[in-house]
């Protein structure tokens, strides 16, 4: 008898791409942090049928058929995404288009419990992730989901699917992260992101390498020897000159001017490592201890009460992990 089975995700923080536009060798790139919380966990378990319990249904049906489209013939018995003997729950998942990574954590967790059910080997981030329809752009999310961490992709050739991962390292456990996020505010997604990016101007080989050398000269080298100063400040100038390149669409280096002003309050408290997670309106500050993250938290709700949500989480170095599930 199989039990349930549940996959739990960590959610991707995006610090910002290397470069945008049609005219690069390598286009996009980027470095991202995955957290432990918000977390997506999918659950599967053994049914007559293909049976969806969510209201993200359509999604998982579309998830399941693009998986069965490309393993079904690994399961010869079925002709049919309906004959499944499984029921696909949502039990948790991060709010959408918030700068969380979320699509990209739902498509992987309802694929990878399809092969866990099934008992099935998993395919390589690389492999999986195209034919889930991720990994696009940003692969950060895609290789995070596998190993957690801070990783920076290379950015991918036009005949690559999805960019190779050129490093992942262990990221401070007692560096928390403070997540302030504005309510009614949503980042761009779906057809309006196609849209937006292909109306971005090109980014320049000057402005590509400028924020690779930093990632390798500074953000690095100061996470290796846990050089809070160094880091924060690589950090923040990362995520502000990735921001310029889609200042024709945000109107600045951040996705609104109420999103702006955010990120300078939170650099006047004192908070080095900020900046805007993918389009927002997410916003992440790394704190160098406790303490300060606690205060920062308090700060931020007594500056915008009820208007912001402001909250406190860690650093995700493992990625997503399977629990089966006794019922």
């Amino acid at each position: 008898m199989r039990f349930p089975i549940q996959i739990s995700a960590p959610s991707r923080l995006h610090f910002g791409l290397f470069s945008v536009g049609q005219q690069t060798q390598r286009q996009f790139g980027g470095v991202g942090l995955m957290i432990q919380s918000p977390r997506t966990r999918v659950q599967i378990k053994p049914a007559g049928e293909l049976g969806i319990s969510s209201i993200e249904s359509e999604t998982i049906q579309n998830h399941v058929s693009r998986w069965f489209d490309q393993y079904g013939s690994l399961l010869p018995q079925y002709q049919s995404t309906a004959e499944l003997p499984c029921e696909i729950e949502l039990v948790e998942m991060p709010p959408r288009h918030a700068g969380f990574g979320s699509g990209t954590q739902f498509a992987l967790s309802v694929a990878v419990a399809l092969f866990r059910f099934f008992e099935l080997t998993v395919p390589k981030p690389n492999e999986l992730a195209p034919l889930m329809g991720r990994g696009g752009r940003s692969a950060i999310g895609s290789h995070g989901f596998f190993q957690g961490g801070l990783l920076v992709d290379r950015g991918r050739t036009p005949d690559q699917s999805v960019a190779p991962l050129d490093f992942q390292i262990e990221f401070p456990p007692d560096w928390p992260i403070v997540l302030a996020t504005l309510k009614n505010h949503q980042g761009l997604s779906g057809s309006n992101e196609s849209a937006a990016f292909s109306e971005l101007p090109n980014a320049s080989e000057k402005q590509a390498n400028s924020m690779i050398e930093l990632v390798n000269q500074k953000l690095f080298p100061a996470l290796i020897a846990h050089d809070y100063a160094t880091f924060g400040e690589a950090v923040y100038k990362l995520s502000y000159q990735s921001g310029l390149l889609f200042q024709s669409v945000q109107g600045g280096p951040y996705n609104g001017r109420d999103i702006e002003r955010l990120v300078e309050l939170i650099r006047s408290l004192g908070i080095s490592a900020v900046g805007q997670s993918s389009w927002g309106p997410c916003v992440f500050a790394i704190a160098p201890d406790n303490s300060t993250a606690g205060e920062l938290q308090k700060s931020i709700v007594e500056q915008y009460g009820n208007q912001c949500e402001a909250r406190i989480v860690y650093a995700d170095n493992v990625g997503a992990f399977t629990n089966t599930v006794r019922e």
